[in-house]
């Protein structure tokens, strides 16, 4: 039977005892006295009732008490047991998902000897992403991390020096929270400097990321440094920009709107605003329906959004803001803009019954909105459905 897969196509419950085997394999290829079977009831204990991060966790910890004491010799196992890096790009992110207790046991067992621990990670990240595991580093060994940081970002292989980039993300999710980077992201900033130009997108998508991560708690700063990296000229710098700047633009800061150029937008009228159907459920879809009309003396650059007004379970209003679209309008041009909305359960968002409300942004300025009662799921107490049955 094939397991749920999230968003990003990694199984919730991707390791199981066939890649607890898989793990076996690799290290008793490398050596000999590896205790196979010790290894894998170890590594298997409980498993139906660990999510991935556990499952991952209890792997590595069962590594650990299958190789030699000694971490300097059990890392170099460790590492050779993976074999040669392949090409750069040459593995999907799910694909390589497997891998991720090898990095685990040197994150959890490594704190205690950082030079051998760093320099397996610098190895390791060119088989899977060690963004997660050198956190604990960089919050007991700073110093020592940043130099491995500096060092990777020049790297020739794209994989370590995303990795300067994505494992110094103050607020990177899922990851350790870099209190002191939050409060001071300096180095983070000297770092970012070098790699907001890189020739491969996907680290130029990290560099966006952290300096997004800069702008939640910094926005002035990240604004400067935004147009600092404009001002540099590079063609690659500006789609950087607009990613790192997201954030900002979806909350209407003038100065990050301006940056990008996305000024003015009071002569754009929204001529009409509608849901269908009208009155959707949980689980159901709507499509969102918006007219726009620019009665400006010339022609507007637009970022529209659209923010939902939501009902929390505390019964309590949040607020999300989801992107429509950006265009420009030339005086009289009309547009008609629709966006599907998902109201299914997600585990980061779940939905209530009750009033909601879509309002439209554009470049930060709320322009219109269309109220609607969100309906319970088919077939839950109280909905027609569940009537009707």
């Amino acid at each position: 039977m094939t397991e749920p897969t999230g968003k990003d196509g990694v199984p919730r419950q991707i390791f199981d005892r066939a890649v607890i085997a898989r793990i076996a394999r690799c290290v008793a290829a490398v050596h000999a006295p590896f205790p196979t079977r010790r290894f894998v009831r170890r590594a298997g204990e409980g498993l139906d009732a660990l999510g991935l991060r556990a499952r991952s966790g209890q792997i590595a910890d069962a590594l650990a008490e299958s190789l030699p004491a000694d971490f300097a010799g059990a890392c170099a196992i460790v590492t050779e047991a993976l074999g040669p890096p392949g090409p750069a790009g040459h593995e999907t992110m799910s694909a390589g998902f497997w891998k991720l207790p090898f990095l685990d046991f040197v994150e959890r067992h490594g704190l205690g000897d950082p030079d051998h621990a760093l320099a397996a990670l610098g190895d390791l990240t060119r088989h899977f992403s060690a963004e997660f595991a050198i956190r604990p580093f960089l919050l007991r060994y700073p110093d020592m991390t940043w130099t491995a940081l500096w060092q990777w970002s020049g790297d020739e292989d794209w994989r370590r020096r995303r990795l300067a980039s994505e494992g110094c993300r103050p607020r990177l999710p899922w990851g350790i929270r870099l209190r002191t980077l939050i409060d001071d992201p300096a180095p983070v900033i000297a770092l970012l400097d070098r790699l907001h130009a890189d020739e491969e997108e996907i680290v130029r998508r990290s560099v966006a990321n952290n300096l997004n991560d800069v702008a939640k708690d910094h926005p002035a700063l990240a604004v400067d440094v935004a147009g600092r990296w404009l001002r540099a000229g590079a063609p690659a710098s500006r789609l950087t920009v607009r990613h790192a700047l997201r954030t900002l633009v979806k909350a209407g800061d003038a100065r990050a709107l301006e940056l990008l150029g996305f000024t003015g937008g009071d002569g754009i009228v929204v001529r009409a605003c509608s849901l269908e159907p009208a009155a959707p459920r949980i689980g159901g879809k709507a499509v969102l329906r918006v007219s726009l009309e620019s009665r400006a003396r010339e022609p507007t650059r637009l970022v529209v959004d659209y923010v939902f007004d939501r009902l929390l379970a505390s019964g309590r209003r949040g607020t999300k803001v989801f992107k429509l679209t950006q265009l420009e309008l030339a005086p009289g041009q009309r547009s008609e803009l629709s966006r599907l909305h998902d109201f299914s359960q997600r585990t980061t968002r779940r939905h209530y019954a009750g009033p909601h409300g879509f309002r439209i942004q554009i470049n930060g300025r709320e322009a219109g909105s269309v109220l609607f009662e969100l309906g319970p799921e088919a077939g839950a107490p109280g909905s027609r459905g569940a009537a009707d049955a």
